[in-house]
């Protein structure tokens, strides 16, 4: 009797432990499928957008949040003169103000003339732009603005050029009608190094 005991006692305590090693393989193999998974969606996203499409993305969404941690990071401070001269004419081709003196020689300067240089309805009109159409075309436009109490018709452009790794973002303006129309732009350029979009320079147009 005691020996037909101990065989079931032995039985029962090896059946437990059988269940207990297939729990956790079991366990073992969800992990990995679910690992297996998220990396199969990672793959997915950076095989449907490159790095200077998913820069751009994140520059946008850090000027539509005006974060001046994230923008800055699109900067080498302290920057060049030629970098600074064009911001400065940036500002003017924005506010109509020369804004002399200024330096950019770290993110002081430039946290308090950011929204000079970015402009909120500038920067609302980045919004609409489709990746997929910019992917494609490496080109695309955003619908025509006005500013309260001004005649001046604003639009915005993309444009990546993929030999030189440079993104231009553009604000156009067109001032006057028919025959007196005139227009003029500010570009500011963008270069890809090191899989990140770090600022080049602004070039003004017309």
């Amino acid at each position: 009797m005691k020996i037909i005991n101990y065989i079931l006692s032995f039985s029962f305590a090896f059946i437990i432990s059988s269940c207990r090693n297939e729990i956790k393989q079991n366990t073992i193999s969800s992990e990995t499928v679910i690992n297996t998974d998220t990396l199969a969606i990672v793959d997915t996203s950076i095989q449907k957008y490159p790095v200077w499409i998913l820069e751009f993305q994140r520059l946008r969404q850090a000027l539509y949040q005006n974060d001046i941690a994230t923008i800055t990071t699109f900067f080498d401070f302290p920057l060049t003169t030629e970098q600074v001269d064009g911001l400065s004419s940036a500002i003017l081709f924005n506010t109509n103000k020369e804004i002399r003196n200024i330096s950019f020689k770290d993110t002081v300067e430039f946290k308090k003339y950011g929204n000079q240089i970015f402009p909120t309805d500038f920067v609302k009109s980045l919004l609409p732009i489709k990746s997929d159409s910019l992917l494609l075309n490496k080109f695309a436009s955003a619908a025509e603005w006005k500013r309260p109490k001004d005649e001046t018709t604003y639009s915005t452009t993309i444009t990546y050029e993929t030999s030189e790794q440079s993104l231009s973002i553009i604000l156009n303006a067109a001032y006057g009608k028919g025959d007196e129309k005139t227009e003029s732009a500010v570009v500011y350029i963008f270069k890809l190094k090191n899989n990140q979009l770090k600022f080049d320079k602004v070039v003004m147009a017309g």
